[in-house]
Order: structure tokens, then sequence, then C-alpha cells
């Protein structure tokens, strides 16, 4: 992977400012901001300009491979057919990127409905396997096998409304009654579970993991940019929540962030 980076490193340096092209072993993406028709050309025209660096370094392009995706709450988007290779690129509505299931929305119900799906079909994978090992030995196999497709990524899509964190709840649930062989129907059952095990929510966690990564990139520890985002003067340590029209944006990454670091008790 490391030699594969190193040989498409230059890919995107003559890519028009604003067009932006993160690289990965796995995956390439290439987006830019369209207000206007001309931010369509720009984009066809660096599309082109990939074209050309791959005709010098002998690489090679599938169009059927790719896809595009827009991302918009406009009601009369601007349309554009962008190609490669004279083949018109096929507009989907999501687009799993990284792991990660992007809809054109960013609603995320997609990645959602794709984590948990995943995570009980793995969950059931150990159910069949070793439903007779002691309880210590599910409870890892939980922690190592599917705890992390429920986490991977929920900085960027941690659910707000109720009824997606409790999809994510129920996985655990399940698992809960899994691993301490307790499967009885009754109120509080779940709780004395979780308690048991040691488990704590998965809301909880994901708002630990959303915390932690914003105090590394307060100190530089990782490579997230924090310029944007303006410091509250009437307290110290806080920022100031970016105004939102949308549940999308108010609910997204940063102000979400946000809004829990400026409510963690200042030392």
């Amino acid at each position: 992977h490391l030699l594969f980076i190193v040989y498409i490193n230059d890919i995107a340096c003559h890519l028009t400012p604003g067009t932006k092209m993160p690289l990965s072993a796995d995956a390439s993406l290439l987006y830019r901001r369209i207000l206007s028709p001309r931010d369509c050309q720009i984009l066809q025209n660096d599309l082109d300009q990939l074209q050309r660096w791959e005709s010098t370094w002998k690489m090679e392009f599938h169009p059927q491979k790719c896809q595009l995706l827009k991302i918009t709450h406009k009601r009369n988007p601007t349309t554009y057919q962008y190609t490669i290779h004279n083949t018109i690129l096929n507009e989907t509505d999501s687009a799993k990127y990284l792991g990660i299931t992007i809809d054109n929305k960013l609603n995320w119900k997609q990645h959602y409905s794709n984590t948990t799906k995943k995570a009980n079909k793995t969950l059931a994978f150990l159910r069949r396997n070793i439903s007779n090992c002691p309880s210590h030995i599910k409870d890892k196999c939980y922690k190592t096998l599917v705890r992390p497709i429920l986490e991977y990524g929920s900085a960027v899509w941690d659910p707000h409304f109720k009824i997606d964190i409790d999809r994510f709840e129920k996985v655990q649930k399940r698992a809960g009654r899994f691993a301490t062989g307790n499967y009885q129907l009754e109120t509080g059952n779940t709780r004395t579970n979780m308690i048991n095990l040691g488990w704590t929510p998965l809301s909880e966690r994901r708002a630990q993991i959303k915390l932690n990564i914003f105090f590394k990139a307060q100190n530089g520890l990782v490579d997230i940019p924090l310029n944007h985002i303006r410091t509250n003067t009437r307290r110290k340590k806080s920022y100031t929540i970016p105004a939102s029209s949308l549940n999308s944006h108010l609910y997204s990454s940063y102000p979400s962030t946000i809004m829990l670091w400026n409510a963690v008790p200042e030392a």
C-alpha cells in the first residue's frame, strides 16, 4: 500500500484550487463545491487532467467503477454530465468510501442500516459457534469482532435521533443477553446484563470518542483543522457553535462535538 501511494502521490498536483482529492490505497475521491455551472466545468476539467496523468503513468481508470454523488438539499441542484473516457458517470444516492456509506442528504440512514446489519450478522456467527463458551470469552469476542463495527468512523456519523440511537443499542443489548446467557424477558433485565458486563451505552462511548478526537486536534496530535472554529470569549476553552439551518449540519461532526466539549465542566 505504501509503495502504491508513493507512486500516485503527485496525481492531484495540477488540480484547480478548490478541487480536493484525498488519496488512499483502496479508493480515490475527487470533489468540489458546486455553486454554478462554471464549477461543474472546472470539475470536469480536473477529471480530464486526471486522465492525462493516467496516460502518462500507465494507469487505467474504469468509468464503470466510478460513481457520481451530489450532496445537496437544494430542490433544483445544478446538473451536469461528468465523463471519464467519454463515458457518462452514473449518479447514485449513496456511495461507500473507506467503509462509510455517504448519502446525498448526509442523514446517514443507509450507513446505519448497513452497519447494524453487519454487526448483527457477526453476532449471529458468534452465537452459532461459541454459545457454550464462558461469559468472559463471549465478552472479548463481542468487544473484538462486533463493537468495532458499530463504532468505526462514529465521530463522523454519530446519530442524534432516538430511533437511530436505539438501533445501535439494540445490537449491544442482544450481545449482552448472549454474553451473560440471561435471556429472561423481565423489566430491568437488560440493565442488569450491562452492569454485570461493565458495558456502557454505545452513545456514551461515541461521545467519548468525539471528545478524544477533538482534544487531539486541539493539540496537533491528529491532522484535523480547527482554524475555522471561533473561540467563545465568555468562557475559557469553549467554542462558538456554528450557525445551522439544517439538522444534517447542526448535528454533524464539528457542531455536535463542540456542544459536547462546551458541556464538559472546567477543571
